[in-house]
Order: structure tokens, then C-alpha cells, then sequence
């Protein structure tokens, strides 16, 4: 890795180019590698407005490790997966070669702490604003459903009764959003962005806990081929996006 960012440090003319071919050869080498364990299609309902946008936040509900993997296929077929960049847990970092690959491409490592995430939050936003186009993946909940995850947001939302379209907030299938990452992201971007493209990610077969039912060791030891996700993808123009009034927290 230090190399790497050695090179790039040195070489700044040629920094993206290398990037974009280092991406596009990762991203092959991933996608054909998990072929053999999601062989099943992933289906995609889109607004075509999605298209045309140039800068956007991508925020989706997690079901699974996987979720994000479904995401980059979705952004390669739709020509935005060069401008790619994934917020995600530290932890991630450590997974060997794609660990790396993801550092050097400028993906946002967050070690869920919102005292040193913020920092890292504003220097990730900072080299996207320099950037013409961009697609900045979150998943605001923090992490996958379960049923303690899903136990500890109704317990959460029972005391604070949250109200959404005058409804009591009861969500069924996935968790409550955390919205001061979101909060922080609009804040440096809201002048910047296109819009928001907002991700609703079903598994297939259905399951209230996805990440129970298809555990690493059904998925890549025994090779189960069976999960496969429907997205839906829907856009909100900038204008319309209000801070820390978008999500229900």
C-alpha cells in the first residue's frame, strides 16, 4: 500500500488514469470471482432521471455483507462505477488485497465512532468536491438487520415515538436510520450534489434477517447459489433534499 500511494503521490498527471484502470481490474477480478457464489440475476427497477445525474448520495438499506457488492454491479452496468466511493466500516480495511484496493480508490473508512468520524468524514468529502462526477454509497442504518439490531431500534423508536406521514414509525424489515453521518455528509455536499438516489434492496428468498439465513459458510462453503436481491432505485433532486428532515431520526 505504500508503494502504491507512493507512485501516485509522484506521478499526479497519471493519478486517475491509474486509478480508473486499478478499479476496473479489481472490479473484474471481484465480479468474476463472485460469480460462482451469487449466480442468480439481480433485478433493478430505476428512474431514468438517475442517469443524467453527474454528483449524487446513494443511500440504501442493508440487509447483508453483500449488499454493497449488489451495488457495484448495479453502478458497473449503469456506467457510474468508476466514480464510485463506499462508506464503510473500518474493519473492511484489513480484508486482504480487496482491503487494500478499496484504500488506494479512496473509499471512507469509518471507525463508527462519530467523534473521529466526523473529521474523516469532512477530508473523504473534501476529495470528492474536487472531482466532476461522483457517487457516494451509504447505508444509514450502520449496519444489517437482526434481531438484536432490529429489537434495539423498536425499543428505541417506542421511546421516542417517531412519527412518519403523521404514522407511527414501525419498520418491519429494516432498522431506523442514523442520520448524523447523513447529516454531516449534506452539509458539505448539499451545494454540490445532483441529488439523492435512494435504495430499496429486497432479498430473494425473502427472510425477515437475510444475514442469518445466508451465512458466509451457506454462501461460499457450501455454495448455496440461492440469494439474489430486486433493487429499487428512486431519485430526489437536490432541491428537495432538506437537512436533517430526510430521514425519520
Amino acid at each position: 500500500m505504500v508503494v502504491t500511494n507512493i507512485l501516485l503521490y509522484f506521478f499526479k498527471d497519471w493519478r486517475m488514469v491509474v486509478l480508473n484502470k486499478l478499479f476496473n481490474i479489481w472490479a473484474n477480478v471481484l465480479f468474476t470471482y463472485l460469480e460462482t457464489y451469487f449466480p442468480n440475476p439481480v433485478y433493478v427497477s430505476y428512474d431514468p432521471e438517475i442517469l443524467k445525474m453527474n454528483k449524487s448520495i446513494i443511500i440504501s438499506n442493508h440487509t447483508s455483507d453483500y449488499d454493497w457488492l449488489f451495488l457495484m454491479v448495479i453502478l458497473y452496468r449503469m456506467g457510474r462505477f468508476k466514480d464510485m466511493c463506499i462508506m464503510l466500516k473500518q474493519e473492511l480495511q484489513e480484508v486482504p488485497v480487496f482491503g487494500h484496493a478499496m484504500n488506494v480508490l479512496g473509499f471512507i473508512f469509518l471507525v463508527r465512532n462519530i467523534e473521529y468520524d466526523k473529521d474523516i468524514i469532512h477530508k473523504g468529502v473534501m476529495k470528492l468536491k474536487n472531482k466532476d462526477s461522483y457517487d457516494l454509497l451509504i447505508f444509514p442504518e450502520g449496519t444489517y438487520i437482526t434481531p438484536k439490531t432490529y429489537k434495539r431500534t423498536m425499543d428505541y423508536l417506542e421511546k421516542n415515538k417517531m412519527y412518519v406521514n403523521g404514522e407511527l414509525y414501525k419498520p418491519k424489515n429494516s432498522l431506523a436510520p442514523k442520520t448524523t453521518g447523513f447529516n454531516l455528509l449534506l452539509d458539505d455536499l448539499k451545494d454540490d450534489i445532483d441529488g439523492v438516489i435512494d435504495v430499496t434492496m429486497l432479498t430473494t428468498p425473502y427472510t425477515q434477517y437475510p444475514h442469518e439465513v445466508h451465512t458466509f459458510k451457506k454462501i461460499f462453503l457450501e455454495e448455496s447459489g440461492e440469494l439474489s436481491s430486486t433493487l429499487l432505485l428512486d431519485y430526489i433532486p437536490s432541491e428537495k433534499v432538506k437537512p436533517r428532515q430526510l430521514l425519520p431520526l
